[in-house]
């Protein structure tokens, strides 16, 4: 079976669906890719047994009755592709009986290894059946709420639940929350949405996969699907699935304080650069000392290393220190600085945990907590 596909039409899926392959050993039926050739129609597929992305490529001279599959190595596909001329024309020529797909272009010819998928070779594709809910999101709405959360998730945490991303879809509105126990952040957005409320937690490495995902998927709404053990994207050519983490999340309402006492408001850069600044003495902590319209941010070392800065503030609430951990802040505001030029600091006293807010943005909408630190 053979057939033809432009390189610059290609390169790009195939680059996509092969990163999500599983590294390490050739011989592994993950670290391949999958074509089905069904229909006229080549689709490829790829999955490091937690989260798999197929999409269709766009050949031609193939006969649409002709249907077959095989498998790969994924990285030495990806490189023969991506190693040709930009205009090249490639071919693919499966040859069943001899186990191998000739890849040519110009005066170039490589001979992979390919097999069927079955007996040892059984490719695990993964499916997301039995939807019980879903609902329609633009890519880049999609893309805003998973950054505005993710710099929170947790990470190699023994507590597994906290390694991803909350999902909670209710009513029409989609929440998103994340949190290590030290920050947290949510957002929340109105969507067209079907089906019944659903709670999901997506791992860690999904969310970040997908969202390097939403610069393919154009400007049309995707389809994000829901069973009890799977999430899955539709859009266009591509198609994402997703295992979920089992597990319950905390109710992270509990620790978001609801009335605040003091509101101290800051141009976000300046306050991002003054945190970066003082830092450098290599304090895991810093100390933020309020005043009236000022704000003294400190840092020491047990070498009796200290770094201060005073910055202006908008503030008229009473004298307080907090002490915060320097990389959950400077987190916290990198991914407000996307959002506003202006943020404000919101908190009642030392001990208890404090509100970051983008300035003209309802908290309902977004929302920041991070966690003090003991002085």
């Amino acid at each position: 079976m053979k057939f033809y596909a432009l390189r610059s039409e290609i390169n790009r899926p195939i680059s996509n669906v092969c990163s999500t392959a599983k590294s390490g050993k050739s011989d592994s039926v993950l670290s391949k890719i999958l074509f089905d050739v069904v229909n006229g129609e080549v689709h490829i597929t790829a999955n490091d047994g937690s989260k798999q992305l197929s999409a269709r490529i766009d050949i031609s001279d193939l006969d649409s009755s002709e249907h077959c599959s095989f498998l790969v190595d994924a990285k030495k596909l990806q490189s023969i592709v991506k190693a040709a001329p930009e205009k090249a024309s490639i071919t693919f020529d499966y040859k069943k009986n001899d186990d191998c797909c000739v890849v040519r272009y110009g005066r170039s010819s490589f001979k992979l290894k390919a097999v069927c998928p079955e007996g040892e070779f059984v490719y695990p594709k993964m499916t997301c059946s039995d939807i019980r809910s879903g609902f329609f999101v633009k890519p880049d709405d999609l893309h805003r709420q998973l950054s505005s959360c993710d710099y929170a998730m947790g990470k190699d945490d023994v507590r597994h639940y906290l390694n991803g991303m909350y999902i909670e879809l209710s009513d029409g509105v989609v929440s998103y929350a994340a949190s290590n126990g030290h920050v947290l952040a949510k957002a929340r957005q109105e969507v067209l949405s079907k089906g019944d409320k659903t709670a999901v937690i997506l791992p860690h490495g999904s969310v970040r996969f997908i969202e390097s995902l939403t610069s393919l998927m154009g400007d049309e709404p995707v389809k994000v699907l829901f069973n009890h053990v799977t999430m899955k994207i539709e859009s266009g050519d591509y198609v994402f699935v997703g295992t979920l983490i089992d597990g319950q999340y905390p109710d992270v309402d509990r620790v978001i304080p609801q009335t605040v006492l003091n509101r101290a408001k800051f141009n976000t850069k300046n306050l991002l650069s003054s945190v970066s600044r003082v830092s450098v003495t290599g304090a895991s902590g810093i100390l933020l000392e309020f005043a009236k319209n000022l704000v003294t941010i400190k840092s020491d070392t047990s070498d009796n290393e200290e770094s201060v800065e005073e910055l202006d503030a908008d503030y008229d609430g009473q004298a307080m220190s907090i002490k915060v951990s320097t990389d959950y802040l400077s987190r916290t505001l990198n991914a407000l600085s996307n959002e506003s030029d202006q943020v404000e600091v919101c908190f009642n006293d030392s001990n208890s945990a404090f509100l970051i807010e983008a300035f003209g943005i309802p908290a309902a909408i977004r929302t920041h907590v991070v966690m003090p630190m003991r002085m």
